[in-house]
């Protein structure tokens, strides 16, 4: 779904439907799923004070009737939210909460009062109703710019919201900060405060309880327990009901939420959106998610919501307090202060026990539902830096020689660097905070990766030509001094980086049943090394993306893979970590973050401020997730159609965040003896190669040239122009990273390097893939780039892969190498010439093609990739038991 604005609200009163009270009814169970009787539940007022009291049978059962609005003459079946965005070029949506499932139409109503689309026309489902119109008529024809009235009916009740179509409406961005539908909610509805005691238990208090037109929730009550998680033998464990501990196997994902047009700092989420992305979670078959920083109160809100109603297998969590990167200093000790402190602005957040002022790029709020029973770890800090480590070591070791050791409450170290002494004292702070404090104790862990692992690495350069193995941190010598939780070690580590993953000779030894695999062998060292100590993986996976921007011995690359092996090979990876009795790993990651950068296309890429506003199909890091976003089918009516007439007839040219797309339509079918050209003149018509590959004339000096054939389609770009090579250093003098007056200079194949001068790798990825719809053997995948359907043929080419450094910003490369900046330049569009192969066909379009700027993301859909579906069918079918 998309996110919405909820810039107003429309009350709507029924007048026949009686929903002003409703009967509540649910369970009181405990953390094993048992039931709770005589629990008694108090449901008090927030505005009115008034009390609602039950008790629950013997099988934990209650039920009372529970009024949804404060008085009875406020009687409503649905409440109407605004239209957004409107005006709209793409689609706009109608949004409707309904109290209790009723029968609604929702039209599109012109100026002229005739309707021209029934949108919806089926019962509303309780709670809120998403209806989309895409500016279509019930034809499927595209509707002319103009005003037009979103009308919802149900029974006697009507409600119409004006919105106003534009071609080129601006982009709507997405609601950021604290800003959630259910704040709108609260103030029409009644809310409550629930508090639900039972002998022997902890009093449960909810400060902010609204039925939300539902008739069932749960409640979960725990045992005062000073130890519910600890660590045993590989695994982290919980206690059961007979006081024992059962060992788990984390089967987790990582919770980044950085929609479209967000950078993490905004934590944008909403409820309804928590909500739906812990249900995917759940449904897929993952039993934790992790989090590396504290969210807004909602977050935790909804978490204990969805356990609440998931009680018989919830959703742990694993919270992160996270270390800053910008700091004054890189010697550790110097942000010991400032961490100490986040750490118990952490922990009391979590005991419902604080109140945040508003502050920017970070979370606040008031903290006062305690959700500490429903999180089984904690892992802090970051991936610390191998330069941190070495900054650290030799500055406290010069100022105190004896810096080696620490004896803290809960934990001590022995012959220690002063690194590792720090991160000593961190764990042993968290651990006191929370046993004093809160009574409480569960496992422990800091973040780590395998640049600062305590193995030697043959394979690996020594530094200054690598630093991946310059140093370490090694807590295997942490000792337990005092019962707690205890202490496990916690990895992100993937399959391809660093290079001693790939190229040390032991772990290339290894093999699993989908072939040669060095992963493999890294995690088996790498828990060898550890023994029984538990061992984490935080971070695992492989992205969907286009590029590839490191090759692994296992085939398990950063990037270059399409849906469909995400899926495989993130399922192999979870193989891996449990047959190497690992304690379990978190997924990276949930959704698609677009604001991530990467060296791969950092060169030619936006900048941070704008990178959140396109979707980089090419990078890797964007495209970790198994949530795509997706923005509406492209329009090719926004540019004149260009007559081709031959066997050729018709070009057709469109844009969205990812691609610029072509469409062509043939009068017959391509064969395999036919080549289309299309020559892309990216900026200034003055600039670029005159003379096509297969000697042709060009009308307009062109940066680019794609060859569409059947057997292998190309995208090739002016010897000039090409950046291979860019971020290593290595291009040719040739290679200016700017369009130049050539005429019959070569035209080389696009490119990018992935590895380092010593270790030149190649990503082809002007070799597109493509889909034959004759071929019955052809399946399409993410990848494709160039789709043959009869006489159609339509192609996508991501924005960097023509050098447009900024799509929603106009901004292509024009980099001058005698500088060390980096120069674009604003386009006056793109102009473009199909011919063919045989000569037949030659004709250019007569206007160059320029996109309006764009400064907030496009309204976007969420969509489930196909490593999702992957996951899901895959995971009821793995062994994942502790051994």
């Amino acid at each position: 779904m998309k996110k919405i604005i909820w810039a107003s609200i429309v009350v709507v009163t029924s007048l026949c439907v009686n929903v002003s009270a409703q009967i509540i009814q649910g369970y009181v169970r405990n953390k094993w799923a048992q039931p709770i009787p005589n629990a008694s539940l108090q449901f008090t007022s927030l505005s009115s004070g008034k009390t609602f009291t039950a008790r629950t049978d013997a099988n934990g059962f209650y039920q009372l009737n529970l009024p949804f609005f404060e008085k009875e003459s406020e009687n409503r079946s649905f409440l109407v939210f605004d239209v957004f965005p409107n005006p709209f070029s793409r689609e706009t949506n109608f949004i409707v909460y309904a109290l209790r499932s009723v029968r609604a139409t929702v039209s599109i109503i012109n100026r002229n009062g005739q309707i021209v689309r029934i949108l919806y026309n089926a019962p509303l489902s309780e709670g809120y109703n998403y209806i989309t119109w895409d500016g279509l008529d019930e034809k499927g024809a595209e509707m002319p710019e103009g005003m037009y009235i979103m009308q919802i009916t149900s029974g006697k009740t009507t409600v119409a919201k004006k919105v106003l179509r534009l071609t080129n409406a601006p982009s709507s961005g997405t609601v950021a900060g604290n800003l959630d539908p259910e704040v709108l909610l609260e103030t029409v509805v009644a809310t409550y405060q629930v508090t639900v005691e039972a002998p022997g238990y902890k009093k449960y208090q909810n400060p902010k309880f609204i039925p939300q037109g539902k008739s069932t929730h749960h409640w979960v009550l725990f045992k005062e327990d000073t130890l519910p998680f600890r660590t045993v033998d590989h695994y982290l464990a919980i206690r059961k009901a007979d006081n024992t501990y059962e060992p788990i196997f984390i089967n987790g994902i990582c919770l980044g939420i950085s929609t479209p047009g967000t950078n993490p700092g905004n934590l944008a989420a909403t409820k309804e959106e928590y909500r739906r992305w812990l249900t995917l979670i759940w449904e897929a078959g993952f039993n934790s998610i992790r989090t590396y920083t504290l969210h807004y109160p909602r977050f935790y809100e909804v978490l204990d919501e969805f356990n609440r109603e998931h009680f018989e297998r919830p959703l742990w969590l694993m919270q992160g307090v996270w270390l800053d990167e910008e700091l004054s200093s890189p010697n550790l000790y110097e942000s010991s202060a400032l961490f100490d402190s986040a750490i118990a602005e952490v922990l009391d957040c979590m005991h419902g026990n604080r109140v945040i002022g508003e502050r920017q790029g970070r979370a606040f709020g008031t903290y006062n539902l305690d959700v500490s029973d429903w999180i089984m770890g904690y892992i802090i800090g970051r991936e610390v830096y191998p330069d941190e480590i070495i900054y650290t070591d030799s500055l406290m070791l010069h100022q105190n020689p004896n810096l080696t050791f620490y004896n803290g409450k809960f934990f001590s170290i022995d012959s220690a660097s002063p690194s590792e002494v720090w991160w000593a004292r961190r764990l042993d702070f968290f651990m006191d905070y929370q046993k004093s404090r809160y009574n409480k104790s569960v496992p422990l862990s800091q973040s780590s990766w395998p640049t600062l692992d305590p193995l030697t690495h043959p394979s690996e350069p020594p530094y200054p030509i690598s630093s991946e193995d310059w140093t370490q941190v090694d807590l295997s010598k942490l000792k337990v001094v005092a019962p707690n939780g205890g202490y496990f070690a916690s990895y992100h580590a993937y399959p391809y980086y660093p290079d001693f993953i790939n190229d040390d000779s032991l772990y290339r030894t290894f093999s699993d049943s989908y072939g040669p695999n060095s992963y493999l062998g890294y995690l088996t060292t790498l828990k060898n090394y550890y023994g029984k100590k538990p061992l984490l993986l935080g971070e695992y996976g492989v992205p969907s993306s286009w590029g590839n921007a490191h090759y692994a011995h296992s085939g398990m690359h950063h990037g270059g893979h399409t849906e469909k092996q995400q899926g495989i090979y993130n399922i192999r990876l979870i193989k891996n970590i449990h047959q190497t009795r690992c304690a379990g790993g978190y997924l990276f990651a949930l959704m698609d973050e677009w604001f991530k950068t990467m060296w791969y296309t950092n060169p030619i890429g936006s900048t941070y401020a704008r990178r959140s506003l396109w979707w980089n199909v090419v990078s890797a890091e964007e495209n970790f997730g198994f949530i795509s976003f997706q923005t509406d089918t492209p329009n090719f009516k926004i540019w004149p159609e260009l007559s081709v007439n031959c066997w050729i007839d018709k070009a057709k040219f469109s844009y969205d965040p990812a691609f610029f797309y072509i469409q062509l339509k043939l009068k017959r079918d391509i064969n395999s003896n036919d080549s289309i050209w299309v020559a892309i003149d990216t900026y200034d018509r003055f600039l670029g190669e005159s003379t096509a590959k297969n000697g042709f004339k060009l009308d307009s000096r062109s940066e680019f040239l794609l060859n569409i054939n059947t057997t292998r389609p190309l995208l090739y770009i002016t010897e000039s122009y090409d950046t291979y090579g860019i971020y290593h250093g290595y291009s040719e003098p040739t290679q200016k990273y700017r369009s130049t007056i050539t005429d019959g200079e070569p035209w080389n194949v696009v490119r990018y390097t992935n590895g380092w001068k010593e270790y030149i790798d190649i990503d082809s990825v002007g070799v597109l893939n493509f889909y034959l719809y004759s071929n019955p053997l052809d399946t399409p995948t993410s990848k494709d780039a160039v789709f043959f359907k009869n006489k159609e043929i339509l192609v996508r080419i991501p924005w960097t892969y023509l050098n447009v450094v900024d799509p929603s910003n106009q901004e292509v490369l024009d980099d001058d190498r005698g500088t060390k900046e980096r120069e674009t330049r604003i386009t006056d569009g793109f102009q473009v010439q199909i011919f063919d192969n045989w000569k037949l066909c030659s004709r250019s379009t007569e206007k160059r093609m320029l996109w309006p700027r764009w400064d907030k993301a496009w309204p976007y859909n969420e969509r489930l990739k196909e490593s999702y579906f992957i996951l899901k069918n895959s995971y009821p079918n793995l062994d994942l038991k502790p051994f």
